[in-house]
Order: structure tokens, then sequence, then C-alpha cells
């Protein structure tokens, strides 16, 4: 087990807006490495949506570098759930860029 410290920002640049994201630690079994990312809160619920879009993010930002290789999961500490990128299906990247613009359209109203 080791500590992550990667962190790394996705432009949304027609939202105005990027997301960071930074997971805390990695573990290496059977030959096999695994990046996690925590939950803490109890509110707002995490839900199994949220759980592979939160994947698919550190997907995405990880992708072309020295993390690339590895299993991505997203661990719910309230509820003691862990959700990987075997969740993500093709709707995961439109709730995420429907998200995106919608905080982005907030933001530009402030």
């Amino acid at each position: 087990m080791a500590v992550v410290d990667s962190p790394k920002a996705i432009q949304f640049k027609e939202a105005g807006i990027s997301v960071v994201t930074d997971p805390l630690f990695e573990y290496l079994k059977a030959g096999n490495q695994s990046t996690f990312s925590l939950w803490p809160t109890q509110k707002p619920q995490l839900t199994q949506k949220y759980g592979a879009v939160a994947c698919h993010l550190m997907r995405t930002a990880y992708a072309n570098s020295a993390l690339g290789n590895r299993k991505f999961y997203f661990f719910d500490l309230v509820n003691n759930k862990t959700y990987s990128e075997k969740q993500i299906n093709n709707n995961t990247n439109l709730i995420l860029l429907s998200d995106v613009n919608s905080i982005g359209d907030l933001i530009k109203k402030i």
C-alpha cells in the first residue's frame, strides 16, 4: 500500500470549470495496481451513478500518465461500498457533461 500524491485537473472549457481528482492511496495485489479515492460524507449520499462518474473522472484524468495502467475505485466510507470502472456505462460521460454544464451555467449567473 502506498500514498498517491498526484492531483490532476480536467478542464471543461465550454463550461468554464475544471474538476480536480486526487486519489489517496493505491495497493498492489497479484500484479494489479488499484488506486482509490474516498467519499466520507453522509449527505449528499453517494449513488452508484456518481460512483461511476468518479471512476470515469479518474480514468480520464490519468489515462495518459504514469497512473494510466491502474484500476480506479471510489470507496463510500459511510455505506461501505466500493465503486469501480465496471459501473461506467454509455450514460456516464453524458451525466458528467450535463452536470458540468449545469454547474458552469450556475457559476456564470452568479
